[in-house]
């Protein structure tokens, strides 16, 4: 089984909402394989992680949403979850 199947299984047999795994869903399918393979790797190691990363993901679709109607103030938000995700996947990757 290749990675993005793995990952659609993973997913899909997760305790995310409908909404949510429909969401991954469609990620993966539009995504570049290096990284469906970094995002599999992690979650094969830290599985009882996806749901910081589908709060992360879902709150990265909500700011980029936000560039429409206020550049500056998306930017400063994206910033944030940035350095939020850095500090969070430097602590899972020092366990």
């Amino acid at each position: 089984m290749d990675r993005k199947a793995k990952m659609e299984a993973f997913i899909g047999s997760s305790s995310l909402s409908d909404e949510d795994k429909a969401s991954w869903m469609k990620m993966l399918e539009t995504s570049q394989e290096n990284f469906i393979e970094s995002l599999s790797e992690i979650l094969e190691q830290f599985p009882d992680e996806l749901p910081w990363f589908n709060d992360i993901y879902k709150r990265k679709r909500a700011v980029l949403a936000l560039f429409e109607s206020n550049r500056a103030e998306g930017q400063a938000q994206l910033k944030e979850i940035y350095e939020e995700e850095k500090t969070r996947i430097e602590e899972i990757l020092n366990r």
